[in-house]
């Protein structure tokens, strides 16, 4: 695809031609749909990370060729650079960004039967087999492929709950069906259980971990004909010696005789909460239904939903229009059984009354997927909202925050499902529970303990005080320019629901984003806890990505979608926020795919950036904006797609901007306008209501609107309500080769003009609480004496603070100069302020070591076993002062997998030892374990060694979060100048461990040493 330059300084025209784009009402029926044209292979090559197999509008079951994961591709399970498919799997996630599922892969093959799967590049040692793009055809419902190999040809459709094969063999007795539950996207298979129920029906299950976190898949297999031969074999080549086996790996095959009955059908049912719920599933909606009624069923559910919308355009863009608005209809997926049963985080629950949902990208869906189906599927958005409040009333696990199969990943920043609930309250979708959806939108702004630990601790004990999250946490402006917007969509569901006390507690915080401006910058920056701008230059992207996470600071710096009018003032005004936009879009950092300037489109925070111009009186850039990004983003090939389609949000996008209107601001009740790219669009809506747009002289050149009518009354302002939407009309716009400068571009008119509820002018700093008190010089491992300086950047704030260890309080000592510490010591600080509430608590331990004695260091005599992990720095980094933080990739731990930590140390001089203290990880995802046992023996004359003092540490019984843990072992009173520490790796792995057997792994960070003086 071209990628061509966005040019800036397009020249106003004072007379534009009249060229018109005229949108005309519909008074009769609708004469019958154009012709749809989906390809599914769309998304498939290069970074899209689609599937083409055979699925129902969002449906449980994705039934597409699968293979093994390898990094940055086959996320999906497929890519289209492939030249071997391994089998077909029934689950798989649609431009995802991160890779999971795969579940219960069907293989056919003829000949000697060989269940290995091998790999790619020795296809003959495997059941795999080569395959031609050529052979391949994928529609709605329905996909189809030759192997090569074994000369079959494979069909494949699905119902909700069903997928369903049919083979068609070649002429021979030994027509086989390898059924595989091992197989896995980026997973780990803990274990795998098959029943040969009968000569016709299979059962089974995979239980596996991975970012769907810990998970069952149950299915039941019924095949059209009676097997001639079926095995079950374990660890591909033990034969079970009964009929129902379990296992890590264990696998089956079937076999027929293809010369009585071709082709062979196959219909997999699956359940994730049991063979019951599998088999209900299967009665329910294929037991008694060929391949072809099903396929035919799933082609009709497929018009049903794309039918909403017709479009008339030229071939290559309607077929990215159905294309993308089939893609945008996959998910979320549904969950539920036809029982209503279904399983959250291990826990199986019972939905009476509607059904249940998962796989929720909701960081970036509530952008555009979600208001698209506000206006084309409003019950059905309604329905997956109740699904998601049902995760804080009924699962109690809070809203989902990228839920895969039923797990949080907790994947991302903010609390993303909040915008789409608020929007769907907003936008009176029918049959929400709003006060739950209220709790529930409240519970998850207010929960600190949610986190992903790769994002690090979510910050919000401290933007709900200090009004900001410290960059001390990773991604730190990230996560409060979401949390701030996300608060606004709360203010505005409650106002809509009466309750002024809540709405008035998240307006304030929705304004928190100022905190965050840097005027020096003229970006928003990351500030530390104590209020100061964090040292880093723009041109260090590895810098700044700690600050910014999935988006970039430019991105970020424009995230306030609630607030563009106050974004213009901080910036300096009209003039200077035009010229920071012009900046952003065109001066180009690097040769990256899919960017204008600075502006990522697969960034999901940057996605309504096009649109600020439209709020800045200079519609015709955005305009000129959009037809670039669909034009050079957007292609009809396989590498269609210039990044992951993310659960359809970058669908939803094309969508929109395809009709000429964008959400920019979901919880609002406006669609910003855009450059409409269709003929003709009709929008089948609620109650028989159509929406009708036909354009006339529309090309890639006519791009710009000169004027706008609605129902025949001239628009002279650049957005549509929802609900003149939903009211049905037409939309007529004139469009024209230039841009017409003049229209929409009156300040009473913009989109922010009215609005009751705009920031204005606010400005920083907007905190809650006082700063707290923090530490200006000190340092944290120390000999002698150290002297403790503290300070609040709220000012004629009141610092108390103790070295008992208690909370501190107003009672407690007043800190008017520097604090003299000479041994291991906790400080616990508050500062307090007449105007604002008590800061947060400020702790930090100082730690007393002889490491940090300067005249005298210790000496690393001998380390017996070598670190698997830091080994580039040696184990004298024990001893360099310098702390970790939460992540084993810190290159301060030093680790030992199946190892102990063995060290002799040399004091120098004969010490007194009073304790020896250190810091360990524990993350058990990880395999790192606590140690199993602490032990310290101390010499005088390096020869002769008594035990001064050991610990014995309990082992975990199951998974534990990330955390550090500080251990001392207190000494006896005894003369040593050589220390003797072993710290004992926990040994094997417990057979709880999904890694069982294998070494565990110690983490290590600082050794410190006290001694009495």
């Amino acid at each position: 695809m071209l990628k061509k330059p966005f040019v800036a300084g397009i020249p106003a025209i004072g007379i534009a031609p009249a060229i018109t784009f005229v949108v005309i009402l519909l008074t009769s029926a609708c004469s019958s749909p154009p012709e749809r044209s989906v390809d599914p292979f769309i998304g498939t090559d290069a970074d899209g990370r689609t599937f083409p197999g055979a699925t129902v509008p969002f449906g449980m079951i994705q039934l597409s060729p699968s293979n093994d994961y390898q990094k940055g591709h086959r996320f999906s399970g497929y890519h289209y650079q492939d030249k071997i498919i391994k089998g077909f799997a029934h689950t798989h996630l649609s431009g995802a960004n991160g890779a999971a599922l795969g579940d219960i892969l069907l293989m056919p093959t003829v000949g000697e039967v060989d269940v290995r799967h091998g790999t790619d590049e020795d296809v003959m040692k495997s059941y795999r087999s080569e395959f031609r793009h050529r052979t391949e055809r994928a529609a709605e419902g329905y996909y189809k492929v030759a192997l090569d190999r074994y000369d079959i040809d494979v069909e494949l459709t699905a119902t909700e709950r069903v997928g369903l094969h049919r083979y068609t063999f070649p002429d021979t007795t030994q027509a086989n069906i390898i059924i595989d539950p091992t197989h896995h996207i980026n997973e780990e298979v803990l274990e795998t259980r098959i029943n040969l129920v009968s000569n016709q029906e299979i059962r089974g299950f995979k239980y596996s971990k991975g970012r769907s976190g810990r998970r069952y898949v149950f299915f039941v297999a019924t095949f059209s004909e009676p097997f001639s031969r079926s095995d079950i074999l374990i660890r591909d080549s033990i034969p079970a010696l009964t009929s129902d086996e379990s296992g890590k790996n264990v696998k089956a095959f079937v076999t027929f005789d293809a010369k009585k009955s071709r082709p062979i059908e196959v219909k997999v049912a699956l359940s994730f909460v049991s063979y019951r719920g599998a088999l209900k599933n299967l009665e329910a909606e294929a037991e008694a239904k060929t391949f072809d009624e099903v396929r035919e069923e799933a082609r009709q559910k497929w018009a049903n939903v794309l039918d909403q919308i017709e479009v008339e355009s030229s071939d290559k863009a309607r077929k990215l229009f159905y294309t993308s608005l089939y893609r945008a209809s996959m998910g979320p997926n549904v969950f539920s059984d036809v029982d209503g049963r279904y399983r959250i985080e291990g826990k199986v629950f019972r939905s009476k009354n509607q059904l249940q949902y998962t796989n929720y990208s909701t960081w970036n869906t509530f952008r555009a997927l979600h208001p698209l189906f506000n206006l084309t599927m409003p019950q059905r958005n309604a329905d997956i909202v109740n699904s998601m409040v049902s995760r804080y009333s009924q699962a109690k696990v809070g809203l989902p925050n990228y839920e895969i199969s039923g797990s949080q990943s907790n994947a991302r920043v903010g609390d993303n499902a909040v915008p789409i609930i608020a929007d769907a309250i907003i936008k009176d979708l029918p049959g929400i529970d709003q006060k739950n959806a209220l709790k529930a939108m409240i519970h998850a702004a207010n929960n600190d303990r949610r986190s992903r630990t790769i994002y690090g601790y979510n910050g919000l004990n401290y933007y709900t005080t200090i009004g900001y999250v410290p960059a001390q946490f990773n991604y730190s402006v990230s996560k409060a320019m979401e949390y701030a917007y996300h608060d606004w969509c709360i203010y505005k569901a409650a106002s809509k629901m009466g309750k002024d006390r809540v709405a008035n507690e998240f307006w304030q915080r929705s304004k928190t984003f100022v905190n965050y401006f840097n005027e020096n910058k003229a970006y928003f920056w990351p500030k530390t806890v104590e209020g100061k701008w964090v040292d880093i230059e723009m041109a260090d992207w590895e810098k700044l990505f700690e600050h910014y996470i999935s988006g970039n600071i430019w991105g970020y710096s424009a995230f306030m979608p609630h607030a563009i009018k106050n974004l213009e003032y901080l910036l300096g005004g009209r003039e200077d926020f035009i010229a920071w936009l012009d900046d952003i879009f065109q001066v180009r950092p690097d040769d990256e795919a899919g960017y204008i300037g600075r502006y990522g489109h697969g960034h999901g925070p940057s996605l309504q950036m096009p649109y600020l111009y439209v709020f800045a009186a200079q519609p015709w850039k955005t305009q000129s904006l959009v037809r670039q990004i669909m034009n050079d983003f957007y292609d009809d090939s396989p590498a269609g797609l210039i990044s992951s389609d993310d659960y359809g949000q970058l669908s939803a996008w094309y969508v929109f901007n395809s009709l000429g209107f964008y959400p920019v601001c979901p919880g609002d009740n406006k669609y910003i306008f855009g450059s409409p790219s269709v003929k003709k669009a009709v929008l089948h809506l609620a109650d028989s209501v159509q929406f009708v747009i036909l354009a006339e002289n529309n090309s890639n050149q006519n791009r710009f609107v000169q004027s706008v009518s609605l129902n025949g009354e001239i628009l002279n302002r650049a957005y549509l309500y929802h609900d003149e939407i939903l009211a049905g009309g037409e939309l007529i716009f004139e469009m024209g080769p230039s841009p017409n400068t003049t229209w929409a571009t009156d300040e009473a008119l913009l989109p922010d003009a009215k609005a009751a509820d705009k920031h204005h002018n606010e400005k920083g700093p907007l905190n809650f609480s006082t700063l707290p008190p923090y530490e200006r010089l000190g340092k944290t491992i120390f000999f002698g004496k150290q002297h403790i300086q503290l300070q609040s950047q709220t000012p004629d704030s009141d610092i108390r603070y103790n070295l008992s260890g208690k909370r501190p309080t107003r009672k407690d000592t007043e800190y008017q100069k520097p604090i003299e510490i000479d041994r291991t010591t906790v400080l616990k600080a508050v500062a307090y302020s007449d105007s604002l509430p008590r800061s947060p608590i400020y702790r930090k331990q100082y730690f007393h070591s002889v490491t940090a004695r300067k005249r005298t260091p210790i000496r690393v005599l001998e380390n017996i076993n070598a670190p698997a992990y830091g080994a580039e720095r040696s184990v004298r980094q024990l001893f360099d002062l310098q702390l970790a933080e939460k992540y084993a990739a810190d290159i301060a731990w030093m680790g030992w997998e199946g190892n102990d930590l063995d060290v002799l140390l040399d004091l120098r001089k004969k010490e007194k030892i009073k304790s020896v203290t250190f810091r360990y990880l524990v993350d058990t995802d990880e395999a790192i374990f606590p140690p199993r046992s602490v032990t310290i023996k101390g010499s005088i004359d390096q020869e002769n060694f008594v035990r001064l003092g050991s610990r014995f540490d309990k082992q975990p019984k199951g998974d534990m979060d990330r955390e550090i843990r500080t251990v001392t072992v207190t000494i006896k009173p005894r003369q040593s100048r050589y220390l003797h520490i072993v710290i004992k790796n926990a040994g094997d792995l417990p057979a709880w461990h999904s890694d069982r057997g294998n070494p565990a792994k110690l983490f290590i960070d600082e050794v410190m040493i006290d001694v009495y003086q």
